[in-house]
């Protein structure tokens, strides 16, 4: 059964991930042996066909606006065609459970300060500058 809703304010699909350890919102990927997860809204989840074949099949999406969560065996569909979440919920959210290890244990990104002898100039030429 699919168990999802339609949120009247947002437009956005909420789905029985949405209260996951992790954020499926954001854009990420796992693998863990023939299983890959990813996560967040794509934008656009049709799979078009090589030109080859363009006039023969019409692009197809059996995905619900705004899903999030896709899970593939990545042995049996290399092509990533069949999604199975629905099919092994267990399995997504163990990996769900790992992307979020991931994002807690993850170090935070630390710019250095700008420094304005780097810039290439109007030659578009980078070149030594320490």
């Amino acid at each position: 059964p699919v168990l999802s809703k339609q949120n009247a304010t947002s437009g956005v699909e909420l789905t029985k991930w949405q209260n996951s350890t992790f954020n499926v919102s954001i854009h990420s990927a796992i693998r863990s042996g023939n299983w890959k997860l990813l996560t967040g809204y794509p934008g656009c989840s049709y799979w078009f066909p090589p030109p080859s074949l363009s006039k023969q099949m019409q692009p197809l999406s059996a995905d619900p606006p705004k899903k999030n969560v896709w899970l593939f065996n990545i042995a049996a569909d290399p092509e990533e065609r069949v999604d199975l979440s629905d099919k092994y919920p267990s399995i997504v959210e163990k990996l769900l459970s790992r992307l979020q290890y991931y994002q807690d244990s993850a170090v935070p990104i630390t710019y250095p300060a700008e420094d304005p002898k780097c810039d290439p100039g109007k030659d578009g030429v980078w070149g030594p500058w320490a």
